[in-house]
């Protein structure tokens, strides 16, 4: 096709497209036949702006317009499209004005597509009634498409409008309350009337879609598929608020009906039976607290069964936070942690430093949530509340600045027993990072200190190897089982190459432990990685559960330790020792410490 263009440019004479030569109607014409519209479009317009009475040249610029109308996009381009379907009427029009036996006898060539046998004479021939019906059926169809996407246009405008409508009255609605409990619980008659119009206006946008479904039936293929996905309105604040695209296919709307309908079902039928329920609820709180402060009791089952009433309160079916129920979880907290207490008294006085730590931490819990919710409840604005929840506070508190002392009360108390109490539980943390040995408190970390003892190894909760320096900075080695009463089960101190494991060669001197599977047996291996004498010393330490050190012997070993492995078959201790290139060598030591 793109030969024959260049083939008919050449022949028309014409080099690039801002040429100036006189456009033969005839050579054009290949490309219109050929229905090369895209190229023969610029050149039909200028041949039109010369000769105003080609009936044949009219006919094919309506066809142009009349495909541009129908690739136009229906919903995106309708007014592209019914400007193009006028222009296609217009030529069209056109042409039929300047359409006569004339036209037909002198220019049959381009009128073959109208060729037909005549019924009578059986001869073929083309008649001018063929041509102008069929210019007036294609009138016809351009028209009516025109008509009909003006129409679905329309209907689907009428759609959006509804909605739109619908979303400003719901945004009225969301805008004028803080929250959705403010409108639950302050909504008047005039809200009420709000709900209806809500209904109405929905009602509206099924109407008006319904009648865009049917249009689009009648006008066939739009590459269109519109199906409304109704969204529930789950968030009061957040939802109902985005806007809708309504030409894609999937419309998201929000439903706004079903929400004004549940919406005036709660305000009519549930906000008021709402008011007596919270009083109770907070009498029994009340009594509660009493009993396990008069009784030191505790009543966490009694709380746990009020908490489980709350969480199928009517209230939270249209407020996320209510003030009441706050102020009873602020309430609960402070029963539970004095509860927490009462339980805890023994655990606190045990000599097992861990139960004390998980006894404080059960305690800080239960704190915290007091102080947490104590927090929360001194950040809400409860002269707003107050109007929300102005019976219950009435009722029970008598006004609202009895209410304000109440909670700052509880908050204050908070705050001074989270003090105390994480005062106490670092102190008994911190005792968990030594052993109490004698006088002396043996480290579990490293410590940026200089102490006497210095760990080499910890194994959490298993036992600690280091050594102890003297005045002369000479040491010692020992071995400490880790009990939860930080005070060991296993001792042992053990002498050491003092001249390879001086206080500054700490650096330098490492550690590796091994034991048997039951920890009867232990092995320590304390060696320095600076060589003496092109060899590496080490001190090798065994030590019973039962019978605490066996022995403890000084060794020179060629190559660095790198591991050292436990049998207890054979009672034998494996040393691996490494060179920097990889090489290893073992060292077997028999269970009353000789080297082999």
């Amino acid at each position: 096709m793109r030969l024959l263009f260049l083939f008919s440019l050449a022949t028309l004479g014409i080099g690039l497209p801002g040429y100036s030569q006189k456009v033969k109607y005839k050579e054009l014409f290949v490309l219109l036949q050929a229905q090369n519209y895209k190229d023969a479009e610029p050149y039909l317009r200028k041949y039109l702006q010369d000769n105003d009475d080609n009936a044949n040249a009219y006919l094919y610029m309506g066809r142009i317009f009349a495909e541009k109308s129908a690739r136009a996009d229906v919903l995106r381009e309708t007014a592209q499209l019914a400007s193009m379907a006028d222009s296609a009427l217009l030529y069209y029009e056109l042409c039929r004005q300047n359409m006569d036996e004339k036209e037909l006898r002198r220019n049959d060539d381009y009128y073959q597509e109208f060729n037909r046998r005549d019924i009578k004479t059986g001869e073929f021939g083309i008649k001018l009634s063929d041509v102008l019906l069929a210019i007036e059926k294609r009138s016809k169809e351009i028209k009516d498409r025109k008509e009909q996407a003006l129409r679905l246009r329309q209907q689907l405008s009428n759609t959006e409008a509804a909605y739109v409508k619908a979303a400003g009255y719901f945004q009225a609605i969301q805008n004028g309350y803080a929250g959705e409990k403010e409108f639950y619980l302050r909504a008047d008659e005039s809200a009420v009337r709000t709900l209806d119009r809500i209904v109405e206006c929905m009602d509206s946008v099924q109407m008006f879609f319904s009648a865009y479904k049917a249009t689009t039936q009648q006008i066939g293929k739009t590459g269109y598929n519109h199906i409304i996905d109704a969204r529930q309105i789950k968030n009061f604040k957040a939802d109902g608020q985005s806007t809708t695209d309504f030409i894609d296919d999937d419309l998201k709307l929000w439903d706004y009906k079903s929400w004004a309908q549940e919406a005036k079902r709660i305000v009519e039928t549930e906000v008021k039976p709402l008011r007596e329920k919270l009083i109770g609820f907070d009498s029994d709180i009340n009594n509660l607290r009493k009993k396990v402060l008069k009784d030191s009791v505790s009543v966490a089952a009694e709380l746990g069964q009020i908490t489980d009433k709350l969480k199928v309160n009517p209230i939270e079916k249209f407020d996320t936070k209510p003030m009441p129920l706050q102020l009873f979880k602020m309430k609960i907290a402070e029963v539970a942690y004095i509860s927490e207490e009462v339980t805890n008294k023994k655990l606190r006085d045990s000599s097992d430093l861990i139960i004390r730590v998980q006894a404080l931490r059960q305690e800080m819990v239960a704190l915290s949530r007091l102080d947490s919710l104590a927090n929360v409840m001194d950040a809400v604005d409860l002269d707003q509340e107050a109007l929300n929840h102005q019976y219950f506070v009435t009722s029970a508190y008598g006004t609202t600045l009895v209410l304000k002392s109440m909670i700052r009360s509880l908050k204050d108390f908070a705050d001074r027993e989270k003090a105390t109490k994480e005062k106490h539980l670092a102190r008994e943390i911190n005792a968990l990072n030594w052993l109490v040995v004698d006088k002396d408190s043996v480290p579990l970390t490293a410590v940026n200190r200089p102490l006497a003892y210095q760990p080499l190894l910890v194994q959490p909760d298993e036992y600690t190897v280091g050594l102890k320096y003297g005045a002369d900075s000479l040491a010692t080695g020992y071995f400490y089982t880790i009990t939860r009463t930080r005070k060991p089960d296993v001792r042992a101190v053990f002498p050491v190459d003092k001249v390879s494991f001086k206080k500054r060669d700490l650096p330098v001197i490492k550690c590796f432990t091994a034991k048997d599977a039951g920890s009867l047996v232990y092995y320590a291996l304390i060696y320095s990685q600076s060589m003496v004498a092109n060899k590496f010393p080490a001190t090798v330490a065994k030590i019973y559960r039962s019978d605490g050190l066996s022995w403890a012997n000084n060794y020179k070993f060629e190559l660095a330790p790198s591991e050292i492995l436990y049998s207890a078959e054979t009672g034998e201790l494996t040393i691996k020792t490494t060179s920097p290139s990889g090489d290893t060598k073992l060292v077997i030591i028999d269970k009353s410490g000789k080297m082999r």
